[in-house]
């Protein structure tokens, strides 16, 4: 993934639910695929109901530490090993500007 690429939603997907499917762009970046996606945009509260209740925050934002990985007060190390957070559901500032600001970078960077 790169900055200033944008993700483009399939019209009839509703952002109640996690999906399996490549993910296009509008600029022509070629599709990306996941094991899976959580939607979390458009929103001015997070679209974070569904996740488990100890990886966000009071405000439902996803708890996460400096290096963008999700933090989960019920696992031994405090965080889930390769489980990433990026982009305006991140608890990471006011701004929710990891997305904006290299986060995928910091992401690459610590996958194991």
């Amino acid at each position: 993934m790169h900055s200033n690429h944008r993700a483009t939603v399939p019209v009839e997907f509703n952002f109640d639910e996690m999906s399996t499917f490549p993910i296009s762009f509008t600029t022509g970046q070629p599709d990306f695929n996941a094991d899976l996606t959580i939607w979390t945009i458009g929103k001015v509260k997070p679209n974070s109901a569904f996740l488990p209740c100890e990886m966000v925050d009071k405000n439902g934002f996803v708890r996460v530490d400096r290096n963008l990985r999700v933090l989960d007060s019920k696992q031994l190390l405090g965080f889930h090993r390769n489980v990433f957070c990026v982009g305006d559901v991140a608890a990471t500032n006011k701004q929710r500007d990891s997305a904006r600001n290299g986060g995928h970078k910091v992401v690459a960077h610590n996958i194991d």
